[in-house]
């Protein structure tokens, strides 16, 4: 009796020091940030205010983030790099001027979506092939960022750097969100965002949101076809 119960106290130290040596060695072990890279080659600084809030976010949590923008920093940020990529011509910035500031007419919005996919597609072309980019082309990462507008070819960085892809679009969800995402298409009973943000439609707004969501559709289609020599 007096055996067992010697055998019971021994036990029940042996388990306190095997939990207090588990507990000191994984207060003891080193924990490292994730190395997250932030690809933003569109010159529009409405795409990037939110996400730099992120990642700067991220940064002061012990994560090395690296970002190619056009806006660097104010100030330096510890575990924040930022490289600075080439801003573009006068006429193209007008164009990327007049995307962020004019107001938002459903067809001329359509208008400068087209009229700016060269622009926009040539400066994501010109990011991955210019010396900026190759400074971290062959770096290692856990995590990329990307700006999605109208470069869609991008994703393929994910392929590239061995890591998954957040992909950021800075405006309400759209056919082109849902496509990529795999999202439903729900044109009869969610309004498009442009018709604004009406529970209920009538017949006239059903109709006019089928038609809105078909050129919307048209349109994408136009462009996933442009994009195809970037791949």
């Amino acid at each position: 009796m007096l055996f067992s119960h010697f055998l019971l106290r021994k036990s029940k130290k042996m388990s306190r020091i095997a939990l207090l040596s588990v507990l000191v060695i994984v207060g003891l072990s080193p924990c490292f940030g994730a190395r997250i890279l932030g690809v933003f080659p569109t010159p529009i600084r409405s795409h990037f205010i939110f996400a730099s809030a992120l990642l700067r976010g991220l940064a002061e949590k012990g994560h090395h983030v690296t970002v190619l923008s056009s806006f660097p920093p104010e100030g330096a940020l510890e575990n924040y790099r930022h490289i600075q990529i080439a801003k573009e011509s006068s006429s193209d910035r007008g164009t990327y001027e007049r995307l962020s500031t004019e107001g938002w007419s459903y067809f001329g919005t359509l208008r400068l979506l087209i009229n700016g996919l060269r622009q926009t597609l040539q400066t994501a072309n010109n990011t991955l092939h210019s010396s900026e980019f190759k400074q971290i082309a062959q770096e290692e990462f856990d995590l990329i960022f990307l700006e999605m507008f109208l470069n869609t070819f991008l994703i393929g960085l994910g392929d590239h750097f061995k890591c998954p892809v957040v992909m950021i679009f800075s405006a309400p969800s759209s056919e082109f969100i849902n496509h990529l995402s795999g999202n439903p298409s729900t044109v009869a009973t969610l309004p498009h965002f442009l018709l604004g943000k009406s529970q209920e439609m009538s017949f006239i707004m059903r109709f006019l949101n089928f038609g809105f969501t078909t050129v919307e559709r048209t349109v994408w289609s136009v462009i996933d076809w442009r994009e195809r020599i970037y791949y």
